[in-house]
């Protein structure tokens, strides 16, 4: 005989007791947004940004500028995510997790140290002037391998967090 209860879960939440989970929606709205930034880093930063050299009819100067320009609209787009996600959390009275703030802080060193150093750079070779090998590249690359891996992080402890409700749910008790 089989009998059929239902039985109330419960799974810890590694969150403070004092805050208030998200919404429903507000949880989706910000796994997508964490989704898309993180697609918006890969597709435009890996991906598109060192195919232009491979194209022969561009040349440095040209690649270099056309760069600059995507790095600009690539980081318009990466800071209005920035903002949604922070807008999101406050209305919903959410603490970051901590890969969140982790993606947060590297987009910012990006953004803020790293990419002028670049600018100038770049700035420098399209006039033609002489600069020094540096690995500023190689540093911005490991940066944004590091914030798409905590953006990575973040999505899938918010999506986790997505049934961490109590819900009740149907046992099979065989008798």
């Amino acid at each position: 005989m089989s009998v059929t209860q239902t039985v109330n879960t419960s799974v810890s939440n590694d969150r403070p007791a004092n805050t208030e989970p998200l919404l429903g929606a507000a949880r989706i709205a910000l796994i997508a947004t964490i989704s898309v930034w993180m697609g918006a880093a890969i597709s435009g930063n890996l991906i598109a940004a060192p195919a232009k050299f491979q194209a022969p009819s561009l040349t440095l100067p040209i690649a270099l500028d056309v760069g600059r320009m995507q790095f600009l609209w690539i980081g318009v787009f990466e800071a209005f995510c920035a903002l949604l996600i922070v807008v999101l959390l406050l209305s919903s009275r959410q603490k970051p997790s901590l890969p969140l703030i982790a993606a947060l802080c590297v987009f910012g060193f990006q953004r803020l140290w790293l990419l002028p150093l670049l600018n100038t750079r770049t700035l420098s070779i399209i006039a033609g002037q002489p600069v020094e090998d540096s690995s500023l590249h190689l540093l911005y690359v490991a940066a944004e391998f590091l914030k798409i891996g905590f953006l990575f992080w973040a999505g899938i402890r918010e999506m986790r967090g997505l049934f961490r409700k109590t819900k009740p749910t149907a046992v099979s008790v065989q008798t």
